[in-house]
């Protein structure tokens, strides 16, 4: 019978419960005592694995600053004796967690870089869009999309041609400094500027759950931003496969945003989505179009959204995206 109080057990126990527990997509919180006694046998070999894991355990259940205290300190350890096992890890967790929990992109690009350094294995699509990012919202626009335009390179090279496209308009977008936020009077608004131009671009590289809890967090606190935030959260509601959610949001440009520039889109975009094979809802749709022809005459969205309603008009209901 294994002894839970032992450090071998122990540390053990704790990677094996955090791997299943990521595995079923359960609560971390059922594993956190255990990393929590397993983080605190700084004597074991995998006490940096043990720690790291406990960092990420926090992140998910909303304390960033705990989780990113946690991975200082398995990086403080590593540097000083070269010997703790996920140092590296946890510095490049911490740079993904600057970036996208405290949108503090020159401390992120530092540790993201000081992770790589020190083990360049860890290079990945997402290590590669975090630095990215970072540098498009320091104006670093160019180097930006250097390393886009690379990943895009790897991705076509693999035979990927969707993948290698999409990092290849991340590139365009990134050199025309589209994912630098906007200059703002006051503090307050240039960080919901930056978190918006973050999302966007998590969204852009296919990271459409962190993208979707950042646009969340500007719609909870900016007035001025919300339609693009609720534009945004649509579209990663629809891509995560939450058809219902993102008509919820389209639905916000019928009434609440009805005059903002996005609406033409949004009420075209209900009506595809509303016509597709994932709702079905071909009478639905047809309203959506009618009402985008009918409120935003003459924009090219009104022209579309015509063209699909007689098209369905024509088959009935078959309809093929």
């Amino acid at each position: 019978m294994i002894q839970a109080v032992r450090p071998l057990p122990v540390i053990a126990l704790a990677v094996i419960a955090a791997a299943q527990m990521a595995a079923a997509g359960t609560a971390l919180d059922e594993a956190k005592p255990l990393l929590e006694k397993a983080a605190g046998n700084r004597g074991h070999p995998r006490w940096g694995e043990a720690a790291y894991l406990l960092g990420q355990a926090r992140l998910a259940l909303g304390d960033a600053d705990g989780a990113i205290a946690l991975w200082n300190d398995v990086w403080r350890r590593g540097q000083a004796s070269g010997a703790v096992v996920f140092a590296a890890e946890a510095r490049l967790a911490t740079g993904k967690c600057r970036l996208e929990e405290f949108c503090d992109p020159g401390e992120a690009l530092k540790c993201l870089d000081e992770a790589l350094a020190l083990k360049p294995e860890l290079a990945s699509a997402s290590s590669d869009l975090a630095r990215g990012l970072a540098l498009a919202a320091l104006g670093r626009g160019e180097e930006a999309a250097a390393i886009f335009e690379a990943r895009g390179a790897m991705f076509g090279n693999a035979g990927d041609g969707a993948e290698a496209q999409r990092w290849g308009k991340l590139a365009e977008k990134a050199a025309g400094g589209g994912l630098a936020p906007p200059r703002r009077p006051d503090a307050a608004a240039r960080e919901l500027a930056a978190r918006l131009a973050l999302a966007d671009g998590l969204r852009d590289g296919g990271d459409n759950r962190k993208a979707l809890q950042l646009y969340r967090r500007v719609l909870a606190k900016s007035e001025a931003l919300a339609d693009r935030a609720a534009f945004g959260a649509a579209l990663c509601q629809a891509r995560l496969g939450r058809a219902g959610d993102a008509l919820d949001l389209y639905g916000r440009f019928a009434r609440k945003y009805a005059k903002s520039p996005l609406a033409p889109r949004a009420l075209l975009y209900a009506g595809t989505l509303s016509a597709s094979p994932a709702v079905g809802n071909v009478k639905k749709a047809r309203e959506w179009f009618a009402m985008c022809s009918e409120r935003h005459p003459g924009t090219t969205e009104a022209m579309a959204a015509d063209f699909y309603d007689a098209t369905l008009a024509w088959q009935g209901r078959k309809w093929e995206e």
